[in-house]
């Protein structure tokens, strides 16, 4: 018995990679485990992991030195929203969302991040673009619509609707003595967005505030969420 299990090491051993590069080309496949040269098993975060395939964007609002531009608060108009279109082949999986107010340009401000189980549409606003968190690969499947300037085809808030997080202020001295809102948003647990849903952020206040957006999610094919 003793010999059965040292083959079975060995063999497994053998069996495994040393270099991090994934090689699984189809869902479900039974592929080697990474191990280190002396054989000593390699082993990530799901996040990272999802990294190396190449299936994690990101998408900021907001560069360097020169914030984005928001609007007094718009329940219909986010500043942010990642639509993940009806009929669409991917879930999408919030990992991070980070806004950084730089001036409320209020007495009262809140920042949120919200889902709903429905595409809100593009409405009047500008397309974004997808960056692949592994640089030179392929693009993403979701839409990303910033800057509303008109409302989207359907309400966002009400029963479809479901609050992430929130934070806010309400400046009771002068508003340049106080330290703006920021949130950042790292879940423990993350919702699965189907297709026919939408991630969005706003950063409102009663004036136009100026913020820096960012925000980090993962898209994997349906079938491995719903099989």
């Amino acid at each position: 018995m003793a010999e059965l299990q040292i083959a079975s090491l060995e063999n497994i051993q053998t069996s495994g990679r040393s270099a991090v590069t994934p090689i699984r080309t189809g869902e479900g496949m039974i592929t080697p485990t990474w191990q280190t040269r002396d054989g000593a098993r390699v082993t990530m975060d799901w996040r990272q992991a999802l990294v190396m395939e190449g299936r994690v964007f990101a998408f900021n609002m907001g560069n360097v030195t020169t914030a984005a531009t928001g609007k007094a608060a718009d329940v219909d108009q986010p500043q942010l929203a990642i639509r993940n279109a009806s009929g669409s082949n991917v879930a999408m999986i919030p990992l991070e969302g980070h806004i950084y107010c730089e001036d409320a340009a209020s007495t009262a401000a809140e920042l949120i991040v919200a889902c709903a189980s429905i595409d809100i549409g593009a409405g009047t606003s500008t397309a974004g673009t997808a960056q692949n968190m592994r640089s030179g690969t392929g693009g993403s499947v979701v839409n990303i619509n910033y800057t509303y300037s008109g409302n989207g085809t359907a309400a966002v808030y009400g029963t479809n609707y479901w609050e992430l997080q929130r934070t806010g202020c309400l400046y009771d001295i002068a508003e340049d003595t106080m330290l703006e809102p920021e949130l950042h948003y790292m879940p423990l647990v993350s919702p699965i967005l189907m297709p026919g849903s939408t991630f969005y952020m706003f950063a409102g206040s009663a004036g136009t505030p100026t913020f820096y957006l960012s925000v980090v999610w993962a898209e994997v094919p349906v079938s491995t969420v719903t099989a």
